[in-house]
């Protein structure tokens, strides 16, 4: 059997491709950031007085995302559970996953990035009591806040569970 030229840069090609795909990962397994560093924490909870109801309160979550590796990270989605004074009082999620990934949040080498999220929480006979303290006094209020978040370089996501108390 007799191998041409054409046959040589095929299987060369071919050869090139399957080395690609099984080095990609180890290459980047090599480069890649220690993202298990990056750290999320609810910086505060504060009511938005100004799109408040008596019905439906409006509360802006913000978190504080630690990037202490040495390359830009970004997040896609962050999904958190809102607790005040150990009563639950509902469910958030802070979504960037229908943005490009250039146009995500950068969160740069060696800093933080500071991300809000707009919390609708509705008047309900089961949350009354705490409805009617953080309508009167959100300053006396110790906000519990756990979740998860997605954060990816450029060919790696982890989930980045955190649990905040303020």
């Amino acid at each position: 059997m007799v191998l041409g030229s054409r046959k040589i840069v095929l299987i060369g090609a071919i050869a090139a491709v399957a080395a690609a795909i099984i080095l990609v990962p180890y290459i980047q397994s090599l480069s890649a950031p220690d993202i298990n560093r990056v750290t999320v924490r609810v910086m505060s909870v504060k009511l938005d007085s100004a799109h408040s109801t008596s019905q439906n309160l409006q509360l802006q979550v913000t978190f504080t995302i630690d990037n202490p590796t040495n390359q830009s990270v970004t997040t896609s989605s962050i999904n958190y559970a809102v607790a005040a004074n150990d009563i639950p009082v509902g469910n958030g999620n802070l979504s960037y996953e229908d943005v490009p990934v250039n146009g995500r949040p950068a969160i740069f080498a060696a800093s933080s990035q500071n991300l809000t999220s707009s919390f609708s929480l509705q008047y309900s006979d089961s949350i009354a009591s705490i409805f009617n303290k953080i309508q009167a006094d959100p300053s006396s209020i110790r906000w519990h806040v756990t979740g998860d978040a997605v954060i990816a370089t450029a060919l790696t996501e982890i989930d980045r569970p955190f649990d905040s108390t303020i």
